[in-house]
């Protein structure tokens, strides 16, 4: 069972160029890296893995300018990688289901502010929250919006971000599913327990299109 889920995740054609180039990097064979990586950039624009190959190329150039353009990459292949790069960037769409995940961080994020500002409001007027947790509430309310507007706009940085706070909001509304005393405040916990997870799910299928 856990291979056939395995065999389910698309593997990207880019994967094994893109491992052999960072292995040879990793040898310090440098003109072979650079040829490596410069050939998925090439060939395979649209994947997760050209992504990665910018950085890469980048902080070679960086770091060791005069062997990065011995070994190929001189200013005007840089030029012609930059204006390939944009062009990824313009003509990347977000995945089907993207705005749920937006939309779900969105609610998360905007519900925190609610509960830093009033926690009355909030929490139907059912608890008190002490200022300390309104403060977390306040900062993490920030986090999600911002990762929200970051997820819009494809960026690989908000899924990191993503990974690391919807747990956090798991945690607190699976507590507040299971302190409910009331069937309101259980169907309200249940179902945003529910959309959290399903974002989950989904980005840990999508999460390779967030790659501007």
């Amino acid at each position: 069972m856990a291979k056939a889920q395995a065999n389910d995740i698309p593997v990207s054609p880019a994967a094994k160029p893109f491992r052999d180039a960072m292995d040879k990097l990793a040898a310090g064979d440098l003109g072979a890296a650079v040829r490596g990586m410069l050939q998925v950039h090439t060939q395979y624009l649209g994947t997760e893995e050209a992504y990665f190959v910018e950085e890469q190329l980048a902080r070679v150039r960086r770091l060791w300018p005069e062997e990065a353009a011995k070994a190929g990459l001189t200013d005007e292949t840089w030029t012609t990688l930059q204006t390939r790069a944009a062009k990824r960037r313009t003509e990347a769409k977000r995945p089907p289901g993207a705005p749920f995940v937006v939309a779900v961080l969105a609610v998360l994020g905007t519900w925190a502010l609610l509960v830093a500002a009033a926690p009355g409001t909030a929490f139907l007027g059912r608890i008190e929250v002490p200022y300390i947790f309104r403060a977390v509430a306040a900062v993490a309310g920030l986090i999600a919006l911002a990762d929200a507007f970051a997820l819009f706009r494809l960026k690989w940085e908000a899924v990191n971000v993503f990974i690391v706070i919807i747990p956090v909001f798991m945690i607190v509304t699976f507590i507040g599913l299971t302190e409910s005393g009331d069937a309101i405040g259980k169907v309200i916990c249940g179902g945003a327990l529910l959309a959290q997870a399903t974002s989950a799910w989904y980005m840990s299928r999508n999460s390779h299109h967030f790659t501007l």
